[in-house]
This record gives structure tokens, C-alpha cells and sequence, in this order.
């Protein structure tokens, strides 16, 4: 983050405050890399001497709790708060031996409001048992090595609240040691929010390259392993968002495209797609997929379809919330991706991908480039909305999606016909002698032609 630096008595002017409470705790190893601290807290029935080689807030009166989010601490407009970290050095023995001026070189933080926080490391100086304290501070957006004191150093002309080069200030510290035939130590490090006139997000402090994050470290989903598909039709695809979970058109404006299924009798040869428009499968919220996009590309994402020559713009789309470092709420953007030729979305962490939106602390804008990984770090915790395909202008005849699992086709063959029956010759008639009556009038009217035929000549050769 680019800090805008201030002039040193502008900070000096806004700073009174005393000294620290500092105790005999046994020293605690210094944290590993972006390590996730919430709450920071002072539990009850404790005070700040035993927890403070722990992370813990301030108990001094006026000093408020911060609010955990889930990309760091909120400090509320006008209100004060300070968090640190004690490195073991307040006991009998000095168990850190890194120098106050390499600490002071050596840190930096990410905050929504850099010139209303301001870095911290508090210092013992003379021998143990009669320790002399101060704290020294500096605006996290002041860029030089100026700082200033909460207490006078004793012996020199610093009062409470000077400022100066930190290499000034260490050494009438040292002056102020020798001079009781005593040391110096750094005994812990931290931040002040400081009356900020809005609400003031705290992310992140790194100290001599050990980074602590002040939000809890985001869960992930798991990865679909049972493969599924579906088929969808152009009539099952809604015209808005209006309703966002299952596929719809997700983009609205002038010059909007068309898309309609291209139907050969009863098959369907795929989803022609012409113009500007995003078709979409959003997620219902509770099906949303948290912290997980790496996995789910590892698992197989493709995109198969035919652009056309006009084709511009042929992507594939993750819609994505997010919470980033640095950045108050609740974030929203797109990532995409040019399909490839042979579909297949790629999984490496390095392939570069494009933001609708900026995503802050990445250093990537609007519709700017940057690999996954990038993007991704910048983010404290994010989840998946949904997936799909775009297409600016032209047009691409959608053919499958698959993602998590779940192959959608915009491709049907038409139904297999029945197998022909063949046509019943002529059938003999039996006499069953069990109710088949109409074959037996038939038969009983030939008998009865044939007696009455013969009758008939028994007469004529009479009358001759």
C-alpha cells in the first residue's frame, strides 16, 4: 500500500499518553509467519502483566475493544485502541536481542486509514528492578524514520510526546541506560488507533518479517468428487438476474444479446449464444462455495464450445464476494478467463486471470490482469457465487460447463426410435367349443346350404 507521509507534529499534537503496564511473564516465541490472532483479548479475572507476552488490547481507561471482521479489526470512529505484543524481555532476562532501530526499520501494516494508526514499540531501559519505560511511536503513513515518545527519556531534552530520528532518540536512550550502568530493550511491539474520523480497519502488522493477521484464518469448502450432469435447454435459462440462483442472463444494459438452443427435430445441437451476454449458474447463499477456488480448478473445470470467426470476448466467469486486507466490507468482482481452444480451464496458481472490479491490495484495477495466486492473496476470505460463460460480441454455440462436479449440456440427441413390430398374418379358426359363437354360425349356415341343396334335387327329380 502506498502510504501518504505527514509531517511528524501533526502526530505529536494528537498523542498524551503515559506509559504501558508491563509484568513478569515467561517470554513466548515470537509468532510464525501471518499468523491469525482473534480475539485479542485480556480474559477475565487476568490482567495486562499476565498475558502481556501475548496478544492483548490495552486495558487503560478510554481505550475501546476493536470489532473483528473478517479481513481484521474495526476501530469505531473517535475512539481509541492499541494492541501489542510483548516478546518476553519484560522479566529478569533478555531473551530478543533485536535493536529498537532495526525493529523501527523494519515494520509496516495494512489498514484502511494509515494516518490514523500508528506503529509501536515499548521500550525498558536501565536495570532490572528500577526499569524506566517509554513507548515509541510513529503514523503508520509517515514514511521517513521520525518518532516520538509517550514519557520523557530520562537525562536528555526529550519530553513526553518529542519527536526525532529514530537513531536520535535510541541513543539519548542508551545515554540514559549508560548512565546507570544499565540496558536496553525492545520488550514488546504493536499498534495505536488513534481517534480516527471514521471507522478504521486494521488488516495486518509485519515486524522485521513476521506478519500477524488480525482476523480468523477462513475455512474452505470441500471439492465435489461425484460427478454429475444435467441438461439445460434455452427455455430454462431466465432473461435477469432478477433471481439469481440457477442459470439465468447476467448481464443487463443497451445491445444486449440473444441466446436460443438449436434444435434439429428432437435433438438439440447446442446453445448459440449471439451478442453481449454472461449465461449463468448462480449458487443459492447457503450454497455459496467459501475459500476454495484452487481446489475446485484442480478438480476439472472445462468450457467446450464453438466460437464463431466474429467471436470476441469468449470467457469463462467465476463471480466472486470477497473481503480484502486494507478494505472496509464486503467486496464484489468477476474473475475471467479467455476459454482456451481445447477447453480446459487451467488450474496453476500463475495463469493470469482479469477483475470487473479492483481488488484492493492486490495492485490490480477494473479490468486489469494478475495470476490467481495474486489475486486470491489479497483476498482474507472470498466465496464462490457462481460460474459460467461470456461472450462481448459475435458469437460461440455453447456445447458443456463442468464445474464442481457438475457437467451442465446444452447438447441433446434425439430419442432412439421404438423397434418395428411385424404385421399378424391370417389366423386358423378353432372350435373350442368354449363361447367362439361367431365362427360357429358360419359353420352352421354351410350345413344347413347343404341339406337344403340337396332337397332341393331330391324335388326337381321327382317332378321329371
Amino acid at each position: 500500500m502506498k502510504l501518504r507521509k505527514i509531517p511528524a507534529v501533526l502526530a505529536v499534537s494528537a498523542l498524551a499518553l503515559g506509559g504501558l503496564m508491563v509484568g513478569g511473564s515467561a517470554a513466548v516465541a515470537a509468532p510464525p509467519m501471518a499468523t491469525h490472532v482473534v480475539p485479542i483479548s485480556v480474559p477475565a479475572g487476568q490482567t495486562e502483566t499476565d498475558v502481556y507476552n501475548q496478544w492483548h488490547y490495552s486495558p487503560t481507561a478510554g481505550y475501546s475493544a476493536a470489532n473483528p471482521q473478517p479481513n481484521g479489526l474495526l476501530v469505531a470512529a473517535g475512539a481509541k485502541s492499541q494492541w501489542v505484543k510483548g516478546n518476553g524481555n519484560d522479566g529478569a532476562t533478555e531473551v530478543d536481542t533485536t535493536s529498537i532501530d532495526h525493529l523501527a526499520k523494519n515494520m509496516s501494516a495494512v489498514t484502511s486509514d494509515p494516518t490514523s494508526v500508528f506503529f509501536q514499540i515499548a521500550v525498558f531501559y536501565g536495570t532490572p528492578g528500577a526499569w524506566k519505560f517509554t513507548t515509541l511511536r510513529k503514523n503508520v503513513a509517515d514514511s521517513s524514520d521520525v518518532w516520538m515518545t509517550s514519557s520523557p527519556i530520562a537525562g536528555s531534552a526529550y519530553a513526553q510526546d518529542s519527536a526525532d530520528d529514530i537513531d536520535q532518540l535510541v541513543a539519548a536512550i542508551d545515554a540514559a541506560a549508560a548512565a546507570v550502568t544499565g540496558e536496553v530493550r525492545a520488550i514488546a511491539t504493536g499498534l495505536l488507533v488513534w481517534e480516527p474520523s471514521a471507522d478504521t480497519l486494521v488488516s495486518s502488522l509485519t515486524v522485521n518479517g513476521v506478519t500477524t493477521k488480525f482476523y480468523a484464518a477462513p475455512t474452505a469448502d470441500g471439492v465435489n468428487n461425484t460427478a454429475t450432469s444435467g441438461f439445460v435447454h434455452s427455455n430454462d435459462i431466465r432473461l435477469n438476474a432478477a433471481t439469481y440462483p440457477g442459470w439465468h442472463q447476467g448481464v443487463t444494459g443497451a445491445n444486449l444479446g440473444t441466446f436460443a438452443s438449436i434444435e434439429n427435430g428432437q435433438a438439440v445441437n447446442g446453445l448459440k449464444v449471439t451478442g453481449k451476454s454472461q449465461i449463468l449458474n448462480g449458487f443459492a447463499p447457503e450454497n455459496f462455495l467459501d475459500n476454495n477456488l484452487p481446489e475446485l480448478l484442480a478438480g476439472g473445470v472445462s468450457v467446450y464450445g464453438v466460437p464463431a470467426s466474429d467471436a470476441v470476448g469468449y470467457t469463462f466467469q467465476i463471480p466472486m464476494f470477497f473481503y480484502a486486507e486494507g478494505a472496509i466490507g464486503q467486496q464484489f468482482t468477476t474473475l475471467r478467463l479467455e476459454v482456451p481452444a481445447n477447453g480446459a480451464i487451467p488450474a496453476d496458481l500463475s495463469t493470469l486471470w482479469t477483475t470487473s472490479r479492483a481488488i484492493p491490495g492486490a495492485g490490480v484495477g477494473a479490468h486489469e490482469a494478475g495470476t490467481l495466486g495474486n489475486l486470491l492473496g489479497a483476498m482474507s476470505s472470498y466465496q464462490v457465487l457462481g460460474f459460467g460463460a461470456y461472450i462481448e460480441t459475435g458469437s460461440v454455440t455453447l456445447e458443456s460447463i463442468t464445474f464442481n462436479g457438475l457437467t451442465t449440456t446444452f447438447v441433446k440427441a434425439a430419442p432412439a426410435p421404438s423397434p418395428e413390430k411385424k404385421p399378424a398374418g391370417p389366423q386358423a379358426l378353432t372350435n373350442t367349443g368354449s363361447g367362439d359363437w361367431a365362427p360357429m354360425v358360419g359353420i352352421a349356415g354351410v350345413a344347413l346350404l347343404a341339406v337344403g341343396g340337396a332337397l332341393l334335387a331330391a324335388r326337381r327329380t321327382q317332378q321329371s
